[in-house]
């Protein structure tokens, strides 16, 4: 059996894909009640770790130390106890091996489908989340999809503008709403937006078109405050957002604390590489993924563009670089970041230089920080 740590950095996620990686025999996944420490991407970096490994271990098994109906309860508050809930695996007490999967499930529904069908609301602290879940045909969320003649399509951007002044309503304090100016509010609008769609277009099917037997899709926001003298803890080991917040300022005089706002999109799909290159991921070499993940943040590359122009992924990357904002990628093999626009390629997340292969991952997850300050 592995064990997920309550610590969700992107340091522990790696380490957990490892082991998983690298069990001859994985039957058992334990899972924590609760995610400790606020971690950016953390998480849906959680999420996406048990995703990969129930995509390699479809007949695997879940622990929990959620042994009461309150416990059931704020696992599935998280987005990681969520997204194990919603396989429907068969689910034991890690002590006293009790049968949970049912109850949990039940649980994970009914948390599924109130995010599914109301507005957006806040979760536990300053946080919203939206999430898919295609497999159970609960595929279009009514914050971000709309009616249309035999079904649903994403709503127009438009649409979608009164649903992220909800969300930023929910997670941004309200001491930094002149931040939220017009040209802020638009900045994180476009990037959800186009983060967003990208997972409808893109990744809901295999290199077949066949529909995934898992498929979890959708965003998560944060609010994060981080001291300013302790931001090695916060970084957890990656140089380059290490160097990012040590950059940053404290919005006020004579506040102490880092303000950002994570914006998160995933999803279960090929990744962007395969999906770029119509071939699937152990038929590509390292360098050719790298190569093709970085091709995706340039202008009109796209084997379907989002908006008819191929501006998908570089509208998003130009977004953070004139925003001073802060870029990570989990996809394929490649773990990546860069924190300043047009000015490299994709780095290593732990280390900053040449991206190393790493544990394969199922799908992909964006995170996106944006500084906040008082204007």
């Amino acid at each position: 059996m592995v064990s997920m740590r309550s610590d969700s950095s992107w340091k522990s996620c790696e380490e957990t894909l490892g082991a998983i990686a690298g069990s001859r025999s994985l039957e058992h996944l334990a899972v924590p009640n609760r995610v400790k420490g606020a971690y950016l991407g953390g998480e849906v970096s959680q999420a996406q770790v048990i995703t990969t490994w129930a995509t390699g271990n479809p007949d695997g098994e879940l622990r929990t130390w959620a042994d009461d109906q309150a416990k059931a309860v704020t696992l599935v508050e998280g987005l990681p106890g969520l997204v194990a809930g919603l396989l429907r695996r068969r689910m034991r007490t890690a002590v006293g091996e009790r049968e949970l999967d049912e109850t949990v499930y039940r649980l994970a529904l009914r948390r599924l489908d109130a995010l599914h069908d109301a507005p957006p609301d806040r979760g536990r602290g300053m946080r919203v989340d939206v999430v898919c879940a295609d497999h159970l045909g609960r595929k279009s969320p009514r914050a971000f999809y709309r009616e249309v003649a035999g079904g649903q399509a994403p709503a127009t951007l438009a649409e979608f503008e009164p649903v992220v002044d909800r969300i930023l309503e929910l997670t941004v304090p309200p001491v930094y709403s002149e931040w939220l100016s017009t040209e802020h509010r638009g900045v994180v609008t476009d990037l959800l937006y186009e983060a967003f769609k990208n997972t409808h277009e893109h990744a809901r099917s295999d290199l077949e078109g066949r529909e995934l037997p898992i498929s979890f899709r959708g965003i998560a926001v944060r609010h994060h405050s981080f001291p300013r003298d302790n931001l090695a803890q916060a970084a957890a080991e990656s140089v380059p957002l290490s160097r990012f917040l040590e950059r940053l300022e404290p919005p006020m005089a004579g506040n102490r604390q880092i303000q950002l706002l994570e914006l998160s999109v995933f999803d279960c799909g090929i990744g962007y590489a395969s999906h770029l290159r119509s071939l699937p991921l152990e038929e590509l070499a390292p360098d050719d993924e790298l190569a093709a993940v970085n091709e995706c943040f340039e202008k009109n590359v796209s084997s379907k563009s989002l908006s008819g122009s191929g501006q998908g992924l570089a509208l998003i990357d130009g977004l953070l670089g004139d925003n001073n904002g802060f870029l990570r990628l989990r996809t394929g093999r490649l773990s990546v970041c860069r924190s300043v626009s047009g000015a490299q390629e994709l780095v290593d997340t732990a280390t900053g230089g040449k991206p190393v292969p790493r544990t394969p991952v199922c799908g992909t997850v964006m995170t996106c920080v944006l500084p906040m300050r008082k204007l």
